[in-house]
């Protein structure tokens, strides 16, 4: 699907997602991932589950964004990737003052 120029529901093509043991989670992925500061992904199959969810991301370069994790607790430093890994674009709203929706199940 599409809402104005931005498709939603596209598969990046993620090749780290690295938690540097505060609340930031760093993704890298291999080709260009068309994200502006602001959009939403959905997150899952990550190693630690506190890092999955849907997420407004702050783009760093063209192959790179960040994210920020809602809990207070910090999530380890190191690689969350794994085979079962997906992170999608998303198009979403929020409710006020919140910075995720959770997702739960598997």
């Amino acid at each position: 699907p599409q809402f104005q120029t931005t498709a939603y529901s596209v598969l990046l093509p993620v090749i780290s997602v690295i938690a540097n043991g505060t609340t930031t989670i760093a993704v890298t992925c291999s080709a260009i991932h068309g994200l502006t500061t602001g959009a939403f992904v959905s997150v899952l199959g990550l190693t630690n589950n506190a890092a999955t969810g849907f997420y407004n991301v702050t783009v760093t370069t063209a192959t790179a964004f960040t994210y920020q994790i809602s809990p207070v607790t910090p999530i380890a430093a190191g690689s969350l990737l794994t085979s079962t890994t997906r992170i999608v674009t998303a198009y979403l709203t929020v409710p006020y003052g919140y910075i995720q929706i959770p997702q739960t199940g598997k």
